[in-house]
């Protein structure tokens, strides 16, 4: 958008989801906390051993973000070793509730997001997302949140595991509004490819797009109310693909440090 609010300078937003348009630890670790200790009581075992055996699913299939791994852990497949998947999942069907609950209560924008991609969106303004979530959970984040109408492209990474364990359910669950483009697991934020490739779909010069993956938000320029919607920060930062390099990051992150720091 231009300082006066009327044609866009900007005709591409590429923008992150997770702690940029919401706070992905705070829900995330939170809900992940109540499912665990729900599989406490229910295996009668100690948290700290569960989140050793957690570790060792998200490890394996690259993503921290995997709630029906607690269908996958040593000591589940140990105890119900003579049931299907669907049928453990029917077992341990109270921890998944209390994920979803907890989500449900806990997954919300940051405030002003919701009036920054309207606004972006009004003027014009081409709006794509970008993450390291896979397409599933961002898509359902998307249409949770109910900012799914703002976003003309996702490009996320292809999912991983055994998917969901009630396929009736999971067959019900409507398709993306989204159309998805998959990246694989190998592809890492900020990747200058993936950038010029968003711009080329969009048909966008590189020049016109802006990268986004600090929170988003909006200010006034003023404090009487009536001027235009500015302020937004790294919105106006054209992309460029000489500086951008990958940047690595670990999927099976240390559940019990972000359990801590999280203070829940």
């Amino acid at each position: 958008m231009s300082s006066e609010g009327t044609n866009p300078t900007i005709n591409l937003l590429i923008t992150d989801l997770d702690n940029t348009l919401y706070d992905w630890v705070g829900f995330y670790i939170h809900s992940f906390n109540c499912m665990v200790s729900e599989m406490a009581e229910l295996l009668g075992m100690a948290e700290e051993g569960l989140l050793e055996e957690f570790q060792e699913v998200h490890r394996l299939r690259g993503d921290s973000e995997y709630p029906f791994g607690l269908l996958e852990l040593r000591t589940v497949l140990a105890k119900y070793h003579h049931l299907s998947r669907s049928e453990i999942r029917g077992v341990l069907n109270s921890a998944i509730d209390r994920f979803n609950e907890a989500r449900l209560q806990t997954l919300a924008l940051y405030p002003g997001t919701y009036a920054t991609l309207e606004r972006l969106h009004e003027a014009g303004v081409a709006i794509v997302g970008y993450t390291e979530a896979t397409a599933t959970n961002a898509s359902f984040r998307l249409r949770t949140l109910g900012i799914e109408r703002f976003f003309q492209r996702l490009y996320a990474q292809v999912p991983q595991g055994e998917g969901h364990a009630d396929l009736l359910r999971e067959l019900a669950w409507p398709e993306p509004v989204v159309p998805v483009v998959h990246l694989g697991w190998d592809c890492r934020k900020p990747n200058a490819e993936v950038l010029l490739r968003i711009c080329r779909d969009q048909a966008v010069e590189p020049g016109r797009a802006a990268l986004r993956r600090r929170q988003l938000g909006v200010r006034r320029r003023d404090g009487e109310g009536g001027g235009p919607l500015v302020g937004l920060g790294g919105v106006r930062d054209p992309v460029r693909p000489g500086v951008l390099g990958p940047r690595r990051e670990d999927h099976a992150l240390d559940l019990r440090r972000l359990r801590a720091g999280a203070g829940r």
